[in-house]
């Protein structure tokens, strides 16, 4: 997981993101005249796995990624995340290791926690089970002030456990610029609940697709809509919004160079929503932007050179025939209901996970 560092306009490294359901209850109970009647015995004592303290886990969650992030350490990373979010971090972590840096943020790592604000727990009876929690992220006292990032901003997780043996890991964790603005989970007999099929302005199903149709709009008019509006591609120095990869940048041609991209959601898809207060969701997923640039003349190369941005160190200088860049992007949503106005995104979190390229005779 990373940091928003608001000097820089830019997510800067700080850790570097499965949906198999619940198994169906087969017993039916039903409540006549306020007494509840249940199935067979066997079916009244069947009770939802227990997860225990979802603060435990976010602490220990950020407590290995501070040990991971100041040592460059995969193993304690893969300790406690999986998924896009493990890919995207050791991707961060093989950008540093070629900077030659000691720790992700260079010389001297700064620690952080969150503070738990508000979490969703449903209730579930096979595994792998999934939770999902939110927090106003803080850094330790002492921190340079360009490292403060911004001010009530934070981290929204999605905890995922294999089996009763595995611990708990972090599959999404996108970066929110201002926690306040997401609604409480829902509540439901002491559980959170999963979010539902119909209802919601957007359908949970349907939620990668109208992302990819706004990333390739922003692709090819540089125009925003409500889901993803322009200002979240281009306000990176701004706390009060997300800050999104802008696929206008690799579009069409530019000097010399033809841009193509493919944009879609991860295989098999991530997407997973929680039920808010008021009938609504937050929906988190992960889009894979591919962006390949090739020579317009035929004979001609791509020179590859390392500049600024470290992660084009992932590929070596050279002269290409084609290079391509893969983006991961996590993308969280605040989905209301039907009649509730348009869904928009409130978080995001990407990150290069990998530059090749074709090498040139």
């Amino acid at each position: 997981m990373v940091r928003f560092d608001s000097t820089k306009g830019v997510v800067v490294g700080r850790g570097g993101g499965r949906f198999a359901r619940f198994a169906v209850i087969a017993a039916a109970l039903a409540l006549a005249g306020g007494v509840l009647v249940a199935g067979s015995p066997a079916e009244a004592k069947l009770a939802p796995i227990h997860v225990g303290s979802v603060s435990t886990i976010v602490a220990r969650a950020d407590a290995l990624n501070n040990e991971a992030n100041a040592t460059l350490n995969y193993a304690e990373q893969a300790a406690h995340e999986a998924g896009t979010a493990l890919v995207i971090d050791d991707a961060a972590f093989r950008v540093a290791k070629l900077a030659g840096e000691r720790t992700l943020e260079g010389a001297h790592y700064v620690p952080f926690k969150d503070r738990l604000v508000s979490s969703s727990v449903p209730a579930q009876y096979a595994y792998p089970v999934r939770i999902a929690a939110y927090g106003v992220e803080t850094l330790a006292s002492g921190a340079p002030d360009p490292q403060k990032g911004c001010a009530g901003s934070g981290d929204y997780y999605v905890f995922s456990r294999a089996s009763a043996a595995s611990p708990w890991r972090a599959t999404l964790e996108p970066f929110v610029a201002r926690i306040s603005a997401l609604p409480a989970f829902a509540s439901h007999h002491g559980h959170g609940d999963f979010a539902g099929s119909s209802g919601l302005s957007i359908p949970v199903s349907a939620m990668g697709s109208a992302l990819v149709r706004a990333l390739e709009g922003r692709a090819a008019t540089g125009a925003g809509n409500a889901l993803v509006p322009a200002i979240d591609y281009a306000n990176s120095n701004s706390c009060a919004h997300p800050v999104f990869w802008d696929p206008r940048l690799f579009t069409g041609a530019r000097n010399g160079l033809a841009f193509t991209s493919r944009i879609g959601a991860v295989t098999p898809s991530d997407a997973v929503g929680f039920a808010t207060v008021g009938g609504g969701a937050l929906v988190a997923l992960t889009i894979r932007e591919q962006y390949t640039e090739r020579p317009q003349v035929s004979g001609d190369y791509v020179q590859w050179n390392h500049g600024s941005f470290t992660p084009w160190d992932l590929l070596a200088v050279g002269h290409y025939s084609s290079v391509t860049v893969v983006v991961d992007q996590q993308v969280l949503v605040l989905d209301p209901p039907a009649a509730g106005g348009p869904a928009h995104v409130v978080g995001a979190y990407d990150g290069v996970v990998s530059v090749t390229g074709t090498p040139v005779g």
